[in-house]
């Protein structure tokens, strides 16, 4: 984990089939994780924009990791009147349940693993820490584009999601 650009703005893009494309049998997707809507704080892929809404940091945290907004003024501190967080946050109770932009306050910490570092970023998987811990869980991508936390593929499943971290510009 130590060798991700911690403290700088990085991109993340979804991988749909991590083992494929560590085998190079599928390209990296172009869906990145997304503060598309700050009224309903649900973080969510899109496709590639200009904006800053598709822009995080990794912190570290204790053990762990929390995933932060970021833009071109830096990360965005807990501003309550403003309505809108500044760190991943989930119900660690809940498989299913949607990632949401929360404070930093009630910023969810995650276990950040690198599978590999390939083409001019690292192919990750990040798993909640807490009470999901040892289960496998995981932030993937639901049907209708939001990130929620799933349990691990079952045993005729194969493929599992993972995330391209890359420095941003």
């Amino acid at each position: 984990m130590s060798e991700l650009p911690f403290g700088t703005t990085v991109t993340l893009r979804y991988v749909a089939d991590l083992p494929k494309t560590m085998l190079g049998m599928q390209e990296i997707g172009g869906v990145y994780a997304t503060a598309q809507d700050a009224s309903n704080h649900v973080v969510e892929v899109a496709a590639a924009s200009v904006g800053d809404y598709q822009k995080w940091q990794l912190v570290s945290k204790d053990r762990g990791v929390t995933i932060q907004f970021s833009s071109e003024w830096g990360p965005i501190q807990d501003v309550p009147s403003a309505g809108v967080g500044a760190a991943w946050h989930h119900c660690p109770e809940i498989s299913g349940s949607l990632l949401m932009l929360s404070g930093l306050k009630d910023a969810s910490t995650y276990y950040v693993n690198v599978v590999v570092k390939i083409g001019g970023g690292w192919l990750i998987t990040i798993s909640p820490m807490g009470t999901l811990v040892g289960l496998d869980y995981y932030v993937s991508v639901s049907n209708d584009s939001k990130l929620i936390m799933v349990g691990p593929p079952n045993e005729q499943e194969a493929a599992f999601s993972g995330w391209f971290v890359q420095e941003s510009n």
